[in-house]
């Protein structure tokens, strides 16, 4: 069978999907930055208990997180898309309050850090 190509014609939501790939890469690849914008701006003690505490508060957010929309799925589908897409609202507002750069000096160490 080689040289052979068989046709198999998309979806429409295959079709749908492919067109919003590049729109998801690009709002998801954002969280890339994360490795180039937070390590200057915390000590390392800090960076590797946020970052443990986050893991693990992330673990426990899905599992409550697969229960409360696992029960919204039997009231509507789409309802429950929603609710969890509205999730992303928060962190807008905590991003924009995030510091800047120029705003944290690297001259001093950070309180509470230990020599």
């Amino acid at each position: 069978m080689s040289g052979h190509s068989t046709y198999v014609p998309k979806s429409a939501f295959g079709k749908w999907f492919e067109s919003r790939l590049p729109i998801m890469g690009l709002t998801q690849g954002v969280f890339g930055l994360f490795t180039m914008y937070l390590p200057p701006l915390y000590p390392t003690l800090l960076r590797t208990t946020g970052a443990g505490f986050c893991y693990n508060i992330g673990r426990i957010s899905a599992a409550i997180g697969t229960i409360i929309f696992g029960m919204a799925t039997s009231i509507d589908y789409n309802m429950s898309l929603v609710i969890s897409g509205m999730l992303f609202i928060p962190a807008v507002f905590f991003a924009l309050q995030l510091p800047e750069h120029s705003e944290v000096s690297f001259d001093e160490p950070a309180t509470g850090a230990s020599n």
